[in-house]
């Protein structure tokens, strides 16, 4: 018999949106958030509320597009994730959906919106590894801390080969305050790798050299010469030799 936590089923929106209404573009809330982006286009919120009204009519497309434009003007805030994460759900853009939420509870770690949001899609049953991933979470009575969950998502992203997908996942869950160093010191090595499989070195390098603070908190020495031996391949890419020498001889 299985061990984990049994999880009810998440509801699963069947209805379709309601058509679009002929006078939409009259609805009052769309209405004011329209005119509050004219007399203040720097403010994100008019945004994110205008892509609730348009995804309640149906409009799903300059749902994403609000979406879009309220976390280009505040990046750091959960809401304009959040409000994204709904409206590619609604066009069925699961994986992007995911990654969205994964964005937004990064940024609001308890919000429990952001983490149903999240949860009800990696346990919808489209995506197998995703759900047997959560699963095995909750065996371990961990589903619910935010940290491991969204570093979790983003090893699944690796695994269907998602990779730019799998480095904004990581890097989200990069930028949460852990106290567990040995699972951080595992998200920075997959991370660092995307990187390199990226050919992106330079932060590839960054990376590596969080994670050599991170294997000096944990004293774990394997990690750590992994670590200077991933660093030093890096500085020798880039032509870096005096940095690859002293990071060798460590």
């Amino acid at each position: 018999m299985s061990n984990y936590k049994q999880h009810p089923t998440p509801y699963r929106h069947s209805r379709t949106l309601s058509p679009i209404p002929p006078d939409f573009e009259l609805n009052p809330v769309v209405e004011r958030c329209t005119a509050s982006i004219a007399s203040d286009p720097t403010n994100y919120a008019p945004y994110c509320n205008r892509s609730s009204a348009y995804l309640s009519g149906g409009r799903t497309k300059e749902a994403i597009q609000d979406a879009k434009k309220a976390i280009s003007l505040q990046p750091d805030h959960s809401l304009p994730y959040y409000r994204l994460g709904l409206a590619l759900k609604h066009q069925n853009s699961e994986i992007d959906a995911i990654v969205a939420f994964s964005q937004a509870l990064s940024r609001d770690v308890k919000n429990k919106k952001c983490m149903n949001g999240l949860r009800e899609l990696v346990l919808s049953g489209n995506f197998g590894t995703f759900t047997e991933m959560y699963r095995t979470l909750c065996s371990m009575g961990v589903e619910q801390d935010s940290f491991i969950l969204i570093s979790s998502v983003g090893n699944e992203l690796i695994n269907l080969n998602e990779n730019k997908k799998a480095v904004t996942v990581l890097q989200s869950a990069r930028l949460i305050t852990t106290d567990k160093m040995k699972v951080k010191s595992t998200l920075l090595f997959s991370l660092a790798d995307l990187y390199w499989a990226l050919k992106d070195m330079k932060n590839a390098i960054l990376v590596l050299e969080e994670n050599l603070q991170v294997c000096s908190v944990t004293q774990d020495k394997i990690s750590f010469l992994r670590c200077c031996s991933s660093l030093a391949h890096c500085f020798t890419v880039t032509k870096q030799w005096s940095r690859a020498i002293e990071t060798h001889t460590r």
